[in-house]
């Protein structure tokens, strides 16, 4: 393990490996995936029958929402887990891979 800058703004990083996985269009899907569904969990102990603001940690869920809106691929899991749309995930998520590669070449 190791830090690389100081103070507020250092970064941990166990393996160089997985933060360049971290930077490809996978590795943002599952990172995109893993949000989500810490999102929707965390979200049920804020909001639903099982209340519990110890566990629920909205402080934690807001900034997983502000990664979700940051980072755009982010939001594929996050967009199918809302919309209600015609065609399959895997048309949305190929859309959504799509625009991105259009942002990425202007």
């Amino acid at each position: 393990m190791w830090i690389r800058g100081a103070g507020s703004n250092a970064k941990v990083i166990n393996d160089t490996k997985a933060l360049e996985f971290a930077g490809t269009i996978r590795g943002q899907y599952i990172i995109s995936q893993a949000l989500t569904i810490a999102k929707n969990t965390l979200l049920k102990y804020e909001f639903g029958e099982t209340r519990d603001l110890k566990i629920a940690e909205p402080s934690n869920r807001a900034d997983m929402e502000f990664l979700l809106e940051a980072f755009p691929l982010y939001r594929i899991h996050d967009v199918i887990a809302k919309e209600n749309v015609e065609g399959s995930r895997e048309t949305i998520m190929k859309k959504e891979i799509s625009e991105m590669e259009d942002e990425e070449d202007e």
